[in-house]
């Protein structure tokens, strides 16, 4: 395990050094296991890019920007927590990682475009109420997820946002129907997605289906049925 501390702009590892600098540099390789110290605000873009042994990291509650690619193609990254405090995952901070499940905190107001695109082993998806915009294809080829709750916080939900989540068929909402409707564009890859309101209310929303078409309007279950 590797305990990250930072000294002047460079981060070192296996030391002390009581420094706050507050940002982590970038495109720096490390092994299993990762304990980042409490003083620092901001995970550099690309800081643990490609890192494909990395299992576990301890992300403290100090961190409030998870940057651009900031942990792209971690394959083996099984264990993650997010902790209350962070307010930004940017621009495929977790694409291609490994974790099976995750929990999107409150202070997190915005996921950035393809933020998560290809977690392929990634199961369910909490969001805790304070989600405010989901950007474009932020979960997009998260082939195993079936299990996505999502609160009435959430105001935006960008194009192609879970295109290609193929075993997503019900999606939990805290909001209501008419809430749902002001949705735009092409979410979702099943026809049919079922949208389950907390007030009991259900929403098949056919208006938001890829099925295995590049474009949604391919779909010939579009043409015969064509969106509002």
């Amino acid at each position: 395990m590797f305990r990250l501390r930072c000294h002047f702009g460079v981060l070192l590892s296996a030391y002390f050094v009581p420094w706050s600098l507050h940002v982590l540099p970038d495109s720096f390789l490390l092994k299993e296991k990762v304990v980042v110290d409490d003083v620092v605000t901001t995970i550099g873009d690309y800081a643990f890019a490609s890192c494909a042994l990395l299992k576990a990291i301890t992300i403290p509650s100090s961190i409030r920007t998870i940057s651009s690619g900031a942990f792209h193609e971690c394959s083996s990254l099984e264990t993650l927590v997010i902790p209350e405090g962070v307010t930004e995952i940017g621009e495929r901070a977790f694409a291609y990682c490994g974790m099976t499940e995750l929990v999107v905190p409150s202070s997190v107001t915005h996921i950035d475009a393809y933020a998560f695109l290809g977690c392929d082993n990634l199961k369910s998806v909490t969001a805790l109420d304070g989600l405010k915009s989901i950007s474009n294809s932020s979960f997009a080829d998260c082939v195993s997820l079936d299990t996505l709750v999502l609160p009435a916080s959430v105001q935006t939900i960008r194009e192609s946002a879970f295109k290609n989540c193929r075993k997503l068929f019900n999606v939990n909402y805290a909001g209501s129907i008419s809430d749902w409707k002001k949705f735009k564009g092409q979410k979702f890859h099943n026809t049919n997605t079922l949208v389950l309101c907390t007030d009991g209310s259900t929403l098949a929303d056919t208006r938001n289906t890829y099925y295995g078409y590049d474009n949604v309007r391919d779909n010939p279950y579009n043409k015969k049925y064509p969106l509002s």
